[in-house]
């Protein structure tokens, strides 16, 4: 902010001792050493730490370290107005706003945007908002590109000769309503920053403001003793991001200098207020992914019942302590835009050790491999037990031939949209009591039905988002690839091998103890009809693979194999045990979560296959707001391809991708460049069918060697997804 008198600095940073003490609990900041004590009210709510950014930081400030160092978002001035007195002076653009908004959200930072405001008329704050709103257009940023709202930065600057000197307090509050209205028109979430003095003198602790305006509020101390419901709290304005000339860089140095911090309090069990609200919506996707010391950023889907939103559009998405291994809850940030309102925060992890997922579920054809135990054509799953169950041992299962049994046909068929599953993690113990389904339970996503399916993970397990456009048509020497390396899902050999990561994850051995029971029909339909095997399951495949929910909660790994069968041609071919989101069986007697999966093995007990499972009750918070034990949610699996011959012609080459089978392959894209790392590369598509391989790119410079890579495209539920890369290869052009 512009701090640019000696009262200005003590109306910030000044201690009110008129408003008396306050219930507070202390924590620590990893951007400004000592010690600061929250309000009580604070206590639960994810405190989140980030700068405000002005002129005063150079672009030549590294975001990247910002983000190592724990800046998890930045509100950013976009314009200004001058407080000398006279004419209203509100056309200024902050000439380093470009630069540091680009640079933020390449590090993966969320942003917000201030307009240093010295308002003295309901119109004069109207034009400054909606200039501010212009600039943001003319940039390219629409509300869904942020995740912070626009603020009013509403303060007294220049000393006696500022221009604010005189406003009245009924003025202030009809300045800050109208300039919120501007930015609320346009689509932008509004808010207003002012100092603890300013908030209480002049705006009344925003008591008559709309309840959607977030209140940011400034004090320089070891406490906010404001009264004002702000949800930021903007503490010191000398803090050091980083050292030497690594880091944000003060302009005036260019090094690393004082840069204003903040803490940002957010619930973590937001309730739903009214249909539009995204803490009421179905949330999907992943919760736990492998570490690769680059950013994790989950591409979660949210569905309005049936219905799709669309990220920029109806939300937008950003990321909090989603860098370091294991050492901080990562979470997702997922922020109602347009039509919609509210928030959801969606807690994940990044470790290492999770299994892939491996969709072994569906017959590859009409149905599906697992069935409910009873359906006609299959083979109950009988559980074979342990003679201690209080070890933890392997879950083994044989199977039974079931002569002809009728049963409902009750597992969904694929593509059905939405494919639901119950929800994205395992809870933990308190989240297990039937108080936790009460509707006081509102949060994230939180909903008996509230379930996650993947769109992207990380590294060897994530895909490429639907929204990335597939080339069509003739391949061009113009057509750009644009970021195909870091958008595709990099999956790597590894998705096909059947063996698991050796941390944490328990090898698949099968027991000498699994042979085929021999029984009649009559022993087989005496137990079907066994209301404790009886589970009506719900079984089908998704845009993301196999699941297996509607599970009652409190069933045990032994009653839910119990539950299931195995269709006729597999009953030889696989065994099944319920497992965790590393690879480990579960005993007979544990009980099932929402995160664990069913385990398929083939005859040399290698993991063949996987389907998540997803009971009923189980939500994305507990009912007092902490976060469950997040296990494993399911990712897509697109196979890779390879070049199996290219050849050169003149000015041209031909290319032919490996063929993949009908079931792995929905097509193939192609990509060349003259440089070995692919940089500046030319993409298009080799075909929409899994049989045409062949492609020639003509139009090439003649005598040039190029770099060639394939890869697979996979069509699921009208959504296209692709395979990583295939090695390079060279050919030469005549």
């Amino acid at each position: 902010m512009l701090l640019t008198s000696a009262l200005t600095v003590f109306l910030i940073g000044g201690i009110l001792p008129q408003l008396g003490s306050i219930e507070v609990f202390g924590a620590s900041s990893p951007l400004k050493s000592g010690t600061y004590n929250h309000a009580s009210r604070f206590d639960g709510n994810l405190i989140v730490n980030g700068v405000d950014v002005s002129y005063w930081q150079g672009t030549a400030s590294n975001w990247n370290v910002a983000k190592q160092k724990g800046v998890e978002y930045a509100i950013m001035r976009v314009t200004w107005t001058s407080y000398a007195k006279g004419s209203h002076n509100y056309k200024n653009k902050d000439s380093h706003f470009t630069t540091h908004y680009k640079k933020a959200k390449n590090a993966g930072i969320m942003t917000g945007a201030y307009v240093f405001s010295q308002a003295k008329s309901v119109t004069e704050a109207k034009n400054e908002a909606k200039y501010a709103v212009s600039t943001l257009k003319e940039y390219g940023i629409t509300p869904g590109d942020m995740q912070l709202p626009v603020y009013m930065d509403y303060e007294y600057s220049g000393g006696s000769a500022g221009r604010l000197n005189g406003l009245k307090a009924a003025t202030a509050k009809k300045c800050a309503k109208a300039f919120c209205d501007i930015i609320r028109n346009a689509g932008y979430q509004p808010g207003i920053y002012a100092n603890t003095n300013f908030f209480k003198s002049m705006l009344g602790n925003g008591t008559s403001l709309d309840s959607d305006i977030d209140l940011w509020c400034a004090q320089y101390y070891n406490k906010n003793q404001s009264a004002s419901k702000y949800s930021k709290w903007q503490y010191s304005s000398s803090a050091a991001i980083g050292s030497g000339k690594k880091g944000l860089l003060f302009t005036t140095t260019d090094k690393v200098g004082s840069t204003d911090v903040n803490f940002w309090y957010i619930p973590r069990k937001p309730k739903a207020i009214g249909s539009k609200d995204i803490a009421g919506m179905k949330i999907y996707g992943a919760t736990a992914f492998n570490y690769t010391g680059k950013l994790i950023k989950p591409d979660y889907q949210i569905y309005d019942g049936s219905t799709r939103l669309k990220e920029g559009k109806d939300y937008a998405i950003g990321y909090i302590n989603n860098v370091q291994k294991g050492s901080m809850q990562a979470y997702a940030y997922i922020k109602g835009v347009g039509d919609y309102n509210g928030y959801a925060l969606i807690p994940f992890t990044i470790g290492s050790g999770y299994i892939k997922h491996m969709d072994l579920i569906s017959d590859g054809k009409d149905g599906y491999i697992l069935a409910n135990a009873g359906e006609k054509n299959t083979y109950k799953l009988s559980v074979s037990i342990s003679e201690d169950e209080n070890e933890d041992c392997p879950e083994n299962v044989v199977v039974e031939e079931i002569a002809d049994m009728q049963g409902d046909e009750s597992g969904e068929k694929a593509g059905e949209t939405p494919a639901y599953a119950e929800n994205a993690g395992a809870q933990n113990a308190d989240a297990q009591n039937a108080d936790a389904q009460n509707a006081d339970a509102q949060n994230s996503g939180a909903k008996t039905d509230t379930a996650v399916s993947v769109k992207t993970e990380s590294d060897t397990s994530g895909y490429q988002s639907a929204a990335d456009a597939e080339e069509t048509g003739s391949v061009s020497q113009n057509a750009a690839d644009t970021d195909t390396a870091e958008l595709s899902a990099e999956k790597t050999a590894d998705a096909e091998k059947a063996d698991t990561s050796s941390d944490g994850s328990a090898e698949a051995a099968v027991s000498d103890d699994m042979a085929s029971l021999s029984i009649s029909s009559a022993e087989v339909q005496a137990s079907e009809s066994s209301s404790s095997d009886s589970l009506k399951l719900t079984i089908g495949n998704n845009k993301n693979g196999g699941y297996i929910r509607n599970i009652p909660s409190g069933t045990t790994a032994k009653k839910l194999l119990n539950g299931l069968a195995i269709r006729k041609g597999f009953q030889n071919k696989y065994t099944v045990a319920v497992i965790n989101s590393k690879g480990v069986r579960q005993d007979s007697s544990a009980k099932v979560k929402t995160g664990m999966m069913i385990g398929i093995y083939d005859s040399k007990g290698s993991l063949a296959g996987t389907a998540d499972l997803a009971v009923k009750g189980d939500n994305i918070k507990d009912k007092k707001g902490k976060d469950p034990i997040w296990g494993y949610a399911d990712a897509l699996s697109v196979k890779k391809t390879s070049i199996a011959s290219i050849a050169g012609g003149s000015g041209s080459f031909t290319v032919t991708a490996k063929k993949l089978t009908q079931a792995a392959s929905n097509g193939y894209q192609l990509r060349y460049s003259l440089k070995s790392d692919m940089s500046g590369s030319t993409g298009g598509t080799i075909s929409s069918s899994y049989s045409k391989v062949t492609r020639q790119v003509t139009g090439l410079k003649q005598g040039k060697t190029y770099y060639v890579q394939v890869r697979n495209i996979k069509v699921v539920n009208g959504n296209k997804y692709y395979s990583s890369w295939s090695s390079a290869k060279s050919v030469s052009v005549q």
